[in-house]
């Protein structure tokens, strides 16, 4: 006789093949009496099933004979079922939150590849969107105090055995991104000193051609000058060479006559 505590209309189901899902679950277990809530668990990043389901029952009664006749049969040849009534004081309020609608679609027939994209499609997206660096490290100090504990009851135990686990790989990391960041600086160090060279040869450059270039201005600008005042003094020493010509030649004639 069960306790009056532990009297529910709630069973457990365990060990369930992948195959057996929301729809088959209802048609199988609804020949012992009416069910008025199926809830199998299911994979919030992938959708597919855990392998439980907590199954409500209308009369207490049908869900005891459900646990009796059900617990250790064989299902599809594969595996053993694990059929027991859920105690009254481990089934949370929301255990069934969000299964009416995954019941009211089964009842009409659709299959669970029907309302499973409705159903999962919004908290898959969720789950596998980016996360924030606060939640990468809350995940991270989750997995180390679940890797504390391990090594804890080992220790209880009297088992001497040591493994990596999460802490290794952590500090892999953090090394590999010390020296990523080493590296990035090291190049930024060296990019920036070839950029310094550049800008130097570049100025060096520029120095010699503003130097160059006035001492070949002066060449130019002073040839000219020297050419005008050789042709300037030609000029006159002919002049002068006409004029004697000229004043010799008058001479002549004035003695002639």
């Amino acid at each position: 006789m069960v306790a009056e505590t532990q009297a529910s209309k709630v069973i457990y189901l365990g060990h369930i093949p992948p195959a057996f899902e929301e729809t088959q679950i209802l048609s199988f277990l609804s020949q012992f009496g009416k069910i008025t809530n199926v809830k199998l668990s299911r994979s919030k990043r992938t959708g597919n099933p855990r392998g439980y389901a907590f199954v409500e029952f209308a009369d207490e009664e049908v869900a005891a004979i459900v646990a009796d006749t059900m617990s250790g049969y064989f299902l599809m040849g594969e595996r053993r079922l694990v059929c027991h009534i859920m105690p009254k004081d481990k089934i949370h309020p929301d255990l069934f939150l969000g299964a009416e609608r995954a019941l009211a679609k089964s009842q009409a027939g659709l299959t669970s590849s029907d309302f499973l994209k409705k159903l999962h499609d919004g908290v898959r997206e969720k789950h596998n969107a980016p996360k924030s660096e606060e939640a990468l490290a809350k995940i991270t100090k989750r997995l180390l105090r679940r890797e504390r504990n391990k090594r804890e009851q080992l220790k209880k135990l009297g088992i001497d055995y040591e493994f990596p686990g999460i802490s290794a790989t952590i500090e892999v990391t953090k090394d590999t991104t010390t020296n990523k960041k080493k590296k990035r600086k090291v190049s930024e160090d060296e990019n920036e000193k070839s950029l310094e060279k550049e800008k130097v040869k570049k100025t060096s450059k520029k120095s010699k051609v503003t130097l160059e270039t006035p001492k070949k201005s002066k060449v130019t600008l002073e040839t000219p000058k020297k050419s005008a005042k050789k042709g300037a003094a030609k000029n006159v020493q002919s002049e002068i060479k006409k004029k004697g010509k000229k004043s010799a030649t008058k001479k002549r004639r004035q003695s002639l006559l």
